[in-house]
């Protein structure tokens, strides 16, 4: 993996292309993703909940831009 901040509105961003990525939104609340356009595939997204140690929520196949919410600051 390696740095790829221009995918996320946070900056902070670890990919490995057309396989996965961690985005880290250090202040919660809305993020932006955008997927690269020549990707051929779909991604499912899942929120982390750093403090819980656990996944959060039901993961959320995704393509193109798309903009979600952390489920809590």
């Amino acid at each position: 993996m390696a740095p790829q901040p221009e995918i996320t509105s946070t900056d902070i961003c670890l990919a490995e292309p057309e396989r996965e990525m961690v985005i880290y939104a250090p202040q919660g609340g809305r993020v932006q993703v955008r997927l690269p356009e020549n990707s051929r595939l779909p991604f499912t997204a899942r929120w982390f909940n750093l403090r819980e140690g656990k996944y959060v929520g039901k993961p959320t196949v995704v393509e193109g831009t798309i903009e979600i919410e952390a489920p809590d600051p």
